[in-house]
């Protein structure tokens, strides 16, 4: 078997313990990120990962845009005719249909065009998942938690 047809283990539920198929540092730094007693600091760290992440995916990142006045905004990324706006959490709850609300909020104050990206580590609650199917006159909101983060599933250049 060539490297090429090597198959990816993405096969199985959403288990956040699944290891990647690949190493990197920025995974090599998410795993040290656990060790951050600090929600606030490890939701900072979180965030300057991130970025990290869609720099090496050659998006532009604006740290703290303004595009989303007068709420303040983790980061945006912008690609060719594509801009999201970035929300990254990594609290001990999931997050709930508050912080959908939040994103919607920034949303709200863009041209429609704008996408809303959702990095929680802990998940979702189910009203949350309910608010972003049943209220997307405000904007679309996709949501990556723990797992997808681990297996690489985000937007991708």
């Amino acid at each position: 078997m060539t490297v090429h047809e090597e198959e990816r283990p993405d096969t199985a539920d959403d288990d956040p313990e699944i290891e990647p198929w690949h190493e990197s540092d920025l995974l090599r730094d998410l795993a040290a990120l656990r060790a951050v007693a600090n929600t606030q600091s490890r939701g900072y760290k979180l965030e300057a990962l991130l970025e990290r992440m869609f720099r090496r995916a050659h998006y532009q990142v604006a740290h703290n845009p303004r595009m989303a006045r007068p709420r303040q905004t983790d980061f945006a990324v912008i690609s060719h005719s594509h801009r999201y706006l970035v929300e990254a959490k990594w609290e001990s709850r999931r997050s709930g249909s508050k912080v959908i609300g939040e994103v919607r909020t920034r949303l709200r104050h863009l041209d429609g065009t704008v996408v809303g990206l959702l990095f929680t580590m802990s998940g979702i609650t189910g009203q949350a998942d309910e608010a972003i199917v049943t209220d997307r006159r405000d904007g679309v909101v996709l949501v990556f938690d723990e797992a997808d983060i681990l297996r690489g599933r985000y937007v991708s250049a």
